[in-house]
C-alpha cells in the first residue's frame, strides 16, 4: 500500500530588467524542502502556473499531496514598481504571496535586502555572549576562550556572510562590530581585536578562491578577457554592484 506523502514547496519568481532570461524553471531540493525558481522579465508573462500544474499532476499519479497551507510564493523585483502577477492556484486554492520568507535559516525579502536576516544573526549571536562571560569568570586559558569565540560566535557571524556582506548597511555593520567588541570586553581583553570587515575578508577570500579553483560552481563561471583579467558583470543597481559574483571578479583581477 502506498501512503500519501506531503510536499510543501516554496515558489520564487525573480523579475530582472537588465539580463537575458529564459522560460526554464529550476527546481531545488534540499531534504524535505522544495524550491521552484523562475527568472522572468517584467514584460513577459509568467509560466509558473503551467509548471505547477505539471507538478500537481505528477504528484497525483504518484500518491503525493501538496500542502497548500505551507506553500508560499515570493516575488523578487529590483524595479521601483513591483509587478503583480496573477496568483498561483493549486487545487482551486490560491497560494499565499509573502514579502518575506525564512528558507534554510536565511530570511529573504522581495527586495533582496538582507538587513532583517542580519539582525536575526546578531540576535542569535548575542545570546551566546553569556558563554564568553562565564569562561572569563572561570579564568580558563586564553586558547580556550579563543576557541569558544571561533566556535560559538564567529561561526554564527560568518554564516553566509560572503553573500550578504555587500548588501549590509553601515548601521548593520556597526551592530556586528559592537557585538564583537562586547565579546572582547566580556573575555577581559583576551581576544584579538577584529571587525566584521576582517571576518568577511578572511572567509570571502577562502570561499572565492576555492570555488574558482574547483571550477564546478556556475556562480563563479567568469568571462576571461585577452589581457588575462576577468570581465566585470554589468549592473545598473547596487544589489548587482556588491553581489558575491561582482566581488569575486574584483578579487581575481587584483591578484591576476
Amino acid at each position: 500500500m502506498i501512503t500519501d506523502l506531503v510536499l510543501s514547496p516554496i515558489l520564487f519568481s525573480l523579475y530582472v530588467d537588465d539580463m537575458a532570461v529564459s522560460d526554464d524553471h529550476t527546481i531545488i531540493k534540499y531534504a524535505d524542502d522544495t524550491v521552484i525558481l523562475e527568472f522572468i522579465s517584467p514584460k513577459s508573462p509568467s509560466s509558473l502556473q503551467v509548471e505547477i500544474n505539471n507538478i500537481r499532476s505528477w504528484c497525483t499519479r504518484n500518491s503525493l499531496l501538496i500542502n497548500t497551507k505551507k506553500t508560499k510564493e515570493l516575488v523578487f523585483c529590483n524595479l521601483l514598481d513591483d509587478p503583480d502577477p496573477p496568483p498561483i492556484m493549486i487545487n482551486n486554492s490560491a497560494i499565499e504571496r509573502v514579502d518575506e520568507y525564512k528558507y534554510l535559516g536565511t530570511t529573504l525579502n522581495h527586495k533582496l535586502n538582507f538587513n532583517t536576516n542580519a539582525k536575526n544573526i546578531i540576535s542569535k549571536a548575542n545570546k551566546r555572549l553569556f558563554i564568553m562571560k562565564q569562561l572569563a569568570f572561570m579564568n580558563v586559558k586564553t586558547t580556550t576562550i579563543k576557541l569558544a569565540y571561533t566556535s560559538f560566535l564567529e561561526s554564527v557571524l560568518q554564516y553566509h556572510l560572503c553573500i550578504i556582506y555587500g548588501h549590509l548597511s553601515s548601521d548593520i555593520k556597526n551592530q556586528y562590530n559592537h557585538l564583537i567588541n562586547t565579546a572582547r570586553r566580556l573575555s577581559k581583553g583576551r581576544l584579538e581585536v577584529t571587525t566584521i570587515d576582517d571576518i568577511f575578508d578572511k572567509y570571502f577570500k577562502t570561499k572565492c578562491l576555492r570555488m574558482f579553483a574547483s571550477g564546478k560552481d556556475t556562480v563563479i563561471t567568469l568571462e576571461q578577457l585577452p589581457s588575462g583579467r576577468y570581465r566585470v558583470p554589468a549592473y545598473r543597481v547596487n544589489c548587482r554592484k556588491y553581489c558575491f559574483r561582482s566581488l569575486c571578479v574584483k578579487l581575481l583581477n587584483r591578484i591576476a
